[in-house]
Order: C-alpha cells, then structure tokens, then sequence
C-alpha cells in the first residue's frame, strides 16, 4: 500500500509543479512559480519522492507533454536555452536528497540552506546551459 500510495503523491506533485509553470511573468528566461513547487514538493515529500516527482515531470516534458512554462514541452524544449534551469531541478533534488539526512530533525535554517544551495547549483547549470546554447548559435551573450 505505500508504493500506490507514494506513486499518487509522485503524480500529484508533478502535476503541482506543471501548473506551477504555467505561472510565468515573461522575460528573456520565464520567471515561473515552478521552482517554488519544486522547493515545496521537496520539503513535504522529502528528498527520494520529490526528486522522483521531479523526474516525472522532466520527462513528461520530454515526451512533449506541454508541462514546461508557456504550455511547452519536447526534447527541443529541453535541449534549448532554458533547459539548464529544468536540468537544474533535478540537481536541486538531487542535492536535496544527498544532504535530507543531514538536515533532517534540525532547525529550519539547515532546510532553507539546503534549498538555497539547490537553488545556486538549478541558476548555475540554467544560467552555463542559457550562454552555452546562445553561443553555439554564434550569438553574443554576456552576464552583464
């Protein structure tokens, strides 16, 4: 019963942080409540079932279900500019999960630290990924 019932907190939290990106203030990378719900997923379901969540919803994306921010999805979605930051999910998952047992029974500072180093490693690979894309086009892009 707990892997049916660990299965439907899987999709329901994928389907959270859909409609979480569907949220977006447009810019030259969307800003979307999308890594709010992947800071949220992570926190109520915990490092192994919210990566997992998280896993579900790249590749729901990948399949080309539209999950991705501005009703997208498909590999060329991932494979372009902004495919860093939803690569970059999944290391803050990732990191989540390695460092759950650290944090876990600590204060809520230890959390908010692990999310928050999360957060640097998701802007780090979106923000490598965006420079790498744009300059393999033979587009100048700089960080200032």
């Amino acid at each position: 019963m707990k892997t049916a019932k660990s299965i439907a907190y899987i999709a329901v939290a994928a389907v959270i942080i859909t409609v979480c990106s569907w949220l977006t203030v447009p810019f030259a990378v969307p800003f979307t409540m999308q890594t709010f719900a992947v800071f949220a997923v992570l926190m109520i379901l915990g490092g192994k079932t919210g990566t997992a969540a998280i896993g579900l919803y790249v590749a729901l994306g990948l399949l080309g279900v539209p999950v991705f921010s501005g009703f997208s999805g498909g590999f060329s979605h991932v494979i372009g500019p902004t495919g860093g930051y939803i690569v970059g999910f999944l290391l803050t998952g990732l990191l989540y999960t390695l460092l759950e047992k650290a944090i876990s029974g600590k204060r809520t500072v230890y959390t908010v630290l692990t999310l928050t180093g999360g957060l640097i490693l998701c802007y780090i690979a979106g923000t490598v990924w965006f420079v790498a894309v744009y300059g393999s086009r033979g587009e100048s892009v700089g960080f200032l």
